[in-house]
């Protein structure tokens, strides 16, 4: 995609303005041109923020990719300028783009691992029954 024409794309929003909110239908992944953004979420009543992503950071693409409602509120930190990308717009540029694909691989593939290890720490303290480690597990940001 050209600078002008991507430039020409780019979404504005305020300090706590709500990009999407969890539960919602999504058609659209984000890259963050400038700015923050939260990802949080509801686990019983009570917020979790569940990661802050800056620049050319990413998010939405779960929705994109396999077709669900959202699994998180994003809501921006800040003035914060953010490139949607609908399916059709990240296909292409993920075949134009080596460098954005890679850097979208090797994310998902960081939030894989990450994932993967809080499983495999929750799970060996559920099998040796460590209340106090399993809670510390729930209370941390263990979803993102």
């Amino acid at each position: 995609m050209a600078e002008d024409n991507m430039l020409d794309s780019i979404s504005y929003y305020e300090d706590g303005e709500v990009i999407f909110a969890e539960g919602s239908h999504g058609d659209m992944m984000y890259v963050i041109h400038s700015g923050q953004v939260e990802l949080s979420r509801m686990v019983e009543d009570e917020k979790k923020v569940l990661i802050v992503l800056g620049r050319d950071g990413f998010f939405g693409e779960m929705a994109l990719l396999s077709d669900t409602k959202r699994t998180a509120t994003a809501t921006a930190i800040g003035r914060t300028m953010l490139l949607p990308l609908d399916r059709e717009a990240m296909v292409d540029r993920i075949e134009s783009n080596p460098t954005f694909a890679l850097h979208l691989i090797t994310s998902l593939s960081e939030r894989l691992m990450r994932t993967t290890s809080t499983l495999i720490t929750l799970i060996t303290a559920i099998r040796e029954h460590n209340d106090e480690q399993i809670q510390r597990m729930l209370s941390q940001d263990i979803l993102y």
